[in-house]
């Protein structure tokens, strides 16, 4: 008798909540529709403009750069966040330590300190917080920005090779725009011949690129290697970019078509590097004057 007391006790309690959540849900249905079509409505105003939302650097990037932050740092979570930290910076102190990132000192003037080698890059760590790879102007979100010393035009590479060139920050976060993008533009050359070209995207597949302005005497093949040229202030020479996947010839230029099967796979970013040419500043003030002459 107790048991089956208990049990109706139960299920009428059961039978209120739900009555009540009913009438709850009855009585503010309004609301909840409004609410509704309000997230409807935001979501396909980001989706629509995102390039536009880009350029309102200092307002709109750290409203959705905090947003990308907290969802990003919950599924980080699950991804063993503090190994893959450590392993990120750590790959960042060895990059700094490559013999490409110092230019050598001229041999013939004697130095107050003796030194051979002058460092050129530098790198600071980040991490993608957000990222697209099905328009055609993709975009990339750093966790880091001006606070943390990342300025405009400076390249973003990772352990794979190239990810693109940071286009504008905010204080705490960077955008950036990667490979795959129809406006994003690398300077790039095979590695075994040292010709160079310009590295551009047709907007169709995130996982090949294009090369142009390779002269149709070159010898080109299959499974080429090709790498940052190092002909900007961007990038350090001799970045992976990716492999020659095919080509073929374009008889109105003399040039081939050369299709980049790229080695960053752009749907599985995490931890990149930013590039800092210590002396860009020094480069580009040169060449702008020899531009306005």
């Amino acid at each position: 008798m107790e048991l089956e007391f208990i049990e109706s006790e139960y299920k009428s309690l059961i039978s209120f909540d739900m009555r009540n959540l009913l009438k709850f849900l009855i009585h503010y249905h309004v609301a909840f529709l409004f609410v509704a079509l309000e997230v409807v409505a935001f979501t396909i105003t980001i989706q629509n403009n995102f390039y536009q939302r880009a350029s309102f650097i200092n307002n709109t990037t750290e409203i959705s750069g905090n947003i990308y932050r907290i969802y990003s740092s919950v599924v980080e979570y699950f991804n063993v966040r503090n190994e893959n930290d450590k392993l990120a910076l750590e790959n960042t102190a060895l990059r700094k330590l490559l013999k490409s990132n110092y230019i050598i000192n001229d041999k013939n003037i004697q130095q107050a300190n003796d030194l051979i080698y002058k460092q050129k890059y530098d790198y600071i760590n980040a991490k993608v917080i957000n990222n697209s790879v099905f328009r055609q102007t993709n975009y990339i979100t750093l966790n880091k920005g001006r606070n943390q010393g990342i300025k405009p035009d400076m390249g973003v590479i990772n352990s794979q090779g190239i990810v693109g060139i940071v286009k504008d920050v905010s204080y705490n976060f960077s955008i950036v725009i990667p490979t795959i993008n129809i406006n994003a533009h690398i300077s790039a050359k095979i590695k075994k011949t040292d010709y160079f070209g310009t590295l551009s995207w047709d907007g169709k597949d995130y996982r090949y690129a294009l090369l142009n302005e390779i002269p149709f005497h070159v010898k080109v093949s299959k499974g080429d290697t090709v790498v940052t040229s190092g002909y900007s202030s961007i990038f350090p020479e001799g970045i992976i970019i990716g492999v020659v996947k095919d080509f073929n010839f374009n008889q109105g230029n003399n040039f081939y078509n050369i299709y980049i099967q790229l080695s960053t796979d752009f749907m599985n970013l995490n931890h990149v590097n930013v590039v800092s040419n210590l002396y860009k500043d020094e480069q580009k003030i040169l060449e702008n004057s020899v531009t306005h002459d």
